[in-house]
């Protein structure tokens, strides 16, 4: 990530990447493959969607695959064509794969490091690294020599693992359930962080046993981008209540549509920071979290990219003076101007110091009509990228919220000469005393240039 004007560091939420490129039907199928279906003739209405192949059913000599639209089909590899990209995109991808196989270890702070082999894996545990990432490690042998030394590690008395996470490993259903064994063993309930990301097409029934497995004290959990359903994800759901120690969960890059069973489970945990977005998250299930999250300790909240509409969003808002949001991320949503009307009216009254609405659907008519209610705020931080924003509105904003902390109105330079200095001085940078950042286009024309820290 790159810094922009004022030398702000852009801030952005990490998502994950599906590239598709040419389909060779002749590719060999493995489980974790990108496919396309072809040739089905009872179930012609499939053919050319996508999903991704899970375990291979010997017996039957057919592969289960998950299909785009969420339903789960036993089909011949005959009718199914992997996805790869064309030799000329391999090498230009190569430096995006590395950073898709990283979840918890994206994290600077977590603790987190990346193995992407079992010698990286032994290595950091030479040097008493802790929290262990195992990342795009495809190869099933490879895959296999770390999963014994994981289990082999779990199955100890001493605590040498403190956090565990497999991301984009294509791990299999035995493999999961054979996870799921060594959690229950030896120090393996004593792990503060455990996810499993990036690994769909994998059957219901190994993720129900992985989800009865998690450690009850685990402060951290990942199971994004699996591409999970409701039913798929409903036991892990089901066993959060009474989870008191219980900080982030992350379920976001699934498939949820339904937040019925999070709303009654959510209340009696002690998440505080909440990942749901790339769902299929529509008003419905907007509002039912509105009305949960006055009873919940949640204050960061990531809803990106669901299909809300601006009723939902403004439902959401609505609410923010009884909550303890501090942290909403809505980027890629229907938020709009009304939506920013909404806003304006709660906004003094509610603890949000961090907001994004990129890529939305508000335009400079409600940027300029949030302005007057930025006076009395506690926002520190607002990313209004990727709406096309005149320059005009933008210096607005800044001069508004210069003059309103007790700067002088000159945007840019005052607010950069004022994060230089609280740099030097060792101290923290987001603070409620500090001038507010903008995150919006770079100033080369409206909506033009790439994505920068005004």
């Amino acid at each position: 990530m790159g810094a922009g004007r004022g030398g702000y560091p852009e801030k952005e939420r990490v998502r994950s990447r599906s590239p598709t490129g040419a389909q060779v039907s002749s590719a060999e199928l493995f489980s974790g493959a990108s496919v396309r279906l072809c040739g089905l003739k009872g179930a012609a209405h499939l053919n050319g969607m996508t999903g991704t192949c899970g375990d291979f059913d010997s017996a039957k000599e057919r592969w289960i695959v998950r299909i785009e639209n969420g339903e789960q089909k036993s089909l011949k590899a005959e009718n199914l064509e992997v996805e790869v990209r064309p030799e000329a995109d391999k090498e230009a991808m190569s430096e995006v794969d590395a950073e898709d196989c990283a979840r918890m270890a994206s994290d600077q702070e977590s603790g987190f490091v990346h193995c992407d082999s079992l010698a990286s894996a032994r290595a950091f545990l030479e040097k008493k690294e802790s929290r262990l990432e195992f990342g795009g490690v495809n190869d099933s042998d490879e895959r296999a020599r770390c999963l014994d030394l994981v289990c082999e590690i779990l199955a100890a008395s001493e605590r040498k693992l403190r956090g565990l996470s497999f991301a984009a490993c294509g791990l299999t259903a035995p493999e999961l359930r054979r996870l799921a064994g060594a959690l229950k063993e030896g120090s393996g309930p004593q792990l503060a962080a455990f996810g499993i990301s990036k690994n769909p097409g994998v059957e219901q029934g190994a993720w129900l046993e992985l989800f009865e497995a998690v450690p009850r004290k685990v402060l951290w959990i990942d199971f994004g981008d699996n591409q999970l359903s409701d039913a798929d994800i409903a036991p892990l759901i089901a066993g959060l209540e009474g989870r008191e120690e219980l900080d982030k969960l992350y379920i976001d890059g699934n498939r949820l549509r339904d937040l019925s069973k999070l709303c009654v489970a959510l209340p009696d945990t002690g998440v505080t920071n909440l990942d749901l977005g790339d769902n299929a998250l529509d008003d419905a299930a907007l509002q039912d979290l509105a009305v949960v999250l006055l009873q919940t300790v949640v204050t960061i909240l990531v809803l990106g990219s669901n299909p809300v509409s601006k009723d939902g969003v403004s439902a959401l808002f609505e609410m923010l003076p009884r909550s303890s949001l501090d942290t909403l991320y809505l980027d890629n949503t229907a938020v709009d101007d009304d939506c920013l009307q909404v806003l304006g009216g709660v906004l003094s009254e509610s603890k949000l110091t961090e907001l994004h609405i990129d890529s939305t659907k508000i335009s400079d008519e409600g940027v300029r009509a949030l302005l007057p209610h930025l006076a009395s705020t506690e926002l520190t931080y607002i990313d209004i990228s990727g709406n096309n924003i005149s320059d005009e509105t933008t210096t607005m904003l800044e001069s508004t919220v210069s003059l309103q902390r007790g700067g002088d109105g000159l945007g840019d330079d005052t607010i950069a000469e004022e994060e230089e200095k609280e740099d030097e001085n060792g101290e923290e940078v987001y603070r409620t005393s500090e001038p507010v950042k903008i995150q919006c286009e770079e100033a080369s024309g409206k909506g033009k240039g790439e994505e920068a820290a005004c």
